[in-house]
């Protein structure tokens, strides 16, 4: 079992560049990966593989989280509000999105991704994140996850 977690998760790293070639200059195609670990979830906690693919001003983000208690969590969330807070070295992202967990039961919810982010140099991303949703499979309630991670941007 962990070792097919394990060449699933190095799978996905993997295929995230080759969906996200380098964008040329001006084109609006985003490519991200990075690492995170996501905690208070029922459905994404752990160490994780985090990508963003899609449209530069609303690109999908893909989490895959696997936690040392043989727990397999993923998320998809569509970001469809992005932008720089005024004066400041700080964006933010706003989406919703769905997740689903595997291991002692199966989980299903929905969310809302809220982040903060902070680019340090042009192709590094350093961002927090609190994503509050509603499991709906399982039991039906309130959760939540907070994630902090970094991505590397491609062709930035």
């Amino acid at each position: 079992m962990k070792k097919t977690l394990v060449l699933l998760l190095l799978a996905g790293a993997l295929s995230v560049p080759a969906l996200a070639k380098a964008p040329a200059q001006g084109s609006t195609v985003l490519g991200a990966i990075g690492l995170n670990y996501s905690f208070f979830s029922l459905y994404t906690d752990g160490l994780g593989l985090t990508g963003l693919v899609g449209h530069k001003n609303h690109p999908f983000q893909v989490n895959l989280h696997w936690s040392f208690a043989n727990y397999f969590g993923a998320s998809v969330d569509w970001l469809f509000w992005r932008g720089q807070i005024t004066q400041t070295p700080f964006w933010y992202y706003i989406g919703v999105g769905a997740g689903i967990g595997l291991g002692g039961g199966f989980n299903l919810g929905a969310r809302v991704p809220l982040a903060l982010q902070w680019f340090p140099v042009s192709q590094i991303e350093v961002y927090l994140e609190w994503a509050p949703g509603v499991q709906i499979i399982r039991t039906l309630g309130f959760d939540h996850a907070l994630a902090i991670g970094a991505r590397w941007h491609f062709g930035k």
